[in-house]
């Protein structure tokens, strides 16, 4: 679904989980454990849906799904794109240092 939103997003492991990256900003982390799935949208985005995300086991920098309830795509989705939105305002960073690139 992720990918569907921002096909241009670049796949990675980064802090032993799946990462979304655009534009060398990271959109979002995720994992799977035993009981539920994390998402892992950085703090701040977390903040702007905390009302969308009362229902679900939340900290500072990761909202917790459990498996056997369905997903809130749509809630995921408007994170995701409001993520593309911060990292397509952002200047693009070199993968390699993470200094931002001069683009002209």
């Amino acid at each position: 679904m992720i990918l569907e939103i921002t096909p241009d997003a670049t796949a990675s492991i980064s802090y032993a989980m799946p990462t979304l990256k655009l534009n060398g900003c990271v959109l979002i982390y995720f994992a799977a454990f035993k009981h539920h799935i994390g998402l892992y949208p950085l703090p701040a985005t977390l903040e702007q849906f905390r009302s969308d995300l009362e229902p679900y086991k939340a900290s500072k920098g990761a909202v917790q799904f459990l498996h056997g309830e369905a997903l809130p795509l749509e809630v995921i989705g408007r994170i995701v794109r409001f993520r593309v939105e911060q990292a397509l305002e952002q200047p693009k960073t070199s993968a390699a240092n993470g200094i931002a690139e001069d683009i002209q």
